[in-house]
């Protein structure tokens, strides 16, 4: 009898999950990637992105960058300086240079598995959400894209109006 339920219960309940992920955590319109989430901002959600957070975000940056710290979430703005060749080995990142507004460069690698590649070309402006990682050429925004297990936010880069996460 124990064995009979067993065959019933597990793939019920793995149906009952696949199915609820499906329609809860991963909702998409049809012909939509069900990777890629790629969101048109109102122009109040673009104007909430203030002055004041991205400088206080390009402060903690240039603090980590001189303390040689990492794991930092910020927000900052800047212009592409140049765009680099996407890496394609394990997880797949489109890699762009940042030119921050005080100058300073930093690598940006955006998760093209997880989140759409942002159509970018060298002058571009951008605002971006991500993790900061110290390294001595600059340092690394990562975890550009919203997190698939739905433990912390994520982040984001904003680009013509539209969020890629």
């Amino acid at each position: 009898m124990k064995k009979s339920i067993q065959k019933i219960v597990v793939p019920l309940v793995l149906f009952v999950a696949v199915v609820g992920y499906q329609t809860f955590i991963e909702p998409k319109l049809p012909g939509e990637s069900k990777l890629a989430d790629e969101t048109k901002l109102p122009q109040s959600t673009a104007e909430k992105i203030d002055n004041k957070q991205l400088s206080l975000g390009l402060n903690q940056l240039m603090k980590a960058f001189k303390s040689h710290q990492s794991k930092l979430w910020l927000e900052v703005d800047g212009t592409v300086s140049k765009s680099l060749r996407d890496d394609n080995k394990g997880d797949r990142h489109q890699k762009f240079i940042l030119k921050l507004t005080n100058g300073h460069t930093v690598l940006v690698a955006h998760n093209i598995d997880l989140a759409s590649k942002v159509p970018l070309q060298r002058g571009d402006s951008v605002v971006i959400r991500a993790r900061y990682e110290w390294s001595k050429q600059g340092g690394v925004l990562h975890w550009t894209h919203r997190d698939p297990r739905m433990h912390i936010e994520g982040g984001w880069i904003q680009h013509n109006g539209k969020q890629y996460r």
